[in-house]
């Protein structure tokens, strides 16, 4: 089954690829998938008793991974096909991995819980019926005191602070970007 949506996903992105490419694009950035497995919604809603170190979901993490090494794959190859055209990838995964390692260095204190949703009461802080929304406050313990200190805002999206440092490592400073110098032409401007 894992081939078959592969094979699936490669088609689609070939035509899309042919599409933009007779349309006239040129420039490209892509970005790859996270480690799906430390989202909050997940971590909460699937019990799949297999962890990583982080305390994410292995399992579906390692889905992330590979897809992510066949989005690579996928570029190179499209780096090939069209020569006078520009491929650049933001590594969010190697970001994240680098926030979790380094958590203390960047204020993060909370890498698995929900900010902003279901509060204290519920697993990662996150409840599906309770989602955040204008409603939640600190009071009603649904909305985290210090949302700098989380990575996850709702449970699937991230917060700002967590956004700032994805583009400063990977746009901004080239760490987790192919090619790391993509942008480096944008700050003689």
């Amino acid at each position: 089954m894992k081939n078959a949506i592969r094979s699936k996903f490669t088609g689609y992105s070939r035509m899309l690829w042919q599409v933009l490419y007779a349309n006239g694009a040129r420039h490209f950035l892509l970005f790859n998938l996270p480690p799906v497995g430390c989202a909050p919604v997940l971590l909460a809603t699937m019990r799949m008793p297999a962890r990583d170190k982080y305390g994410c979901l292995q399992d579906v993490n390692s889905l992330s991974y590979d897809h992510n090494v066949q989005l690579l794959a996928t570029v190179e190859g499209l780096r090939s096909t069209y020569p006078d055209a520009y491929f650049v990838l933001a590594d969010y995964y190697g970001a994240f991995v680098h926030l979790l390692q380094n958590k203390a260095a960047y204020g993060i204190t909370n890498t698995l819980d929900a900010c902003c949703g279901g509060g204290v009461f519920f697993p990662y802080r996150f409840n599906l019926l309770l989602f955040c929304s204008n409603r939640s406050t600190v009071k009603l313990t649904t909305l985290c005191s210090d949302p700098n200190a989380f990575i996850s805002w709702d449970g699937i999206h991230f917060t700002d602070r967590f956004n700032c440092y994805a583009f400063n490592l990977t746009i901004a400073s080239g760490t987790f970007l192919n090619p790391s110098n993509a942008f480096t032409h944008c700050a003689q401007h």
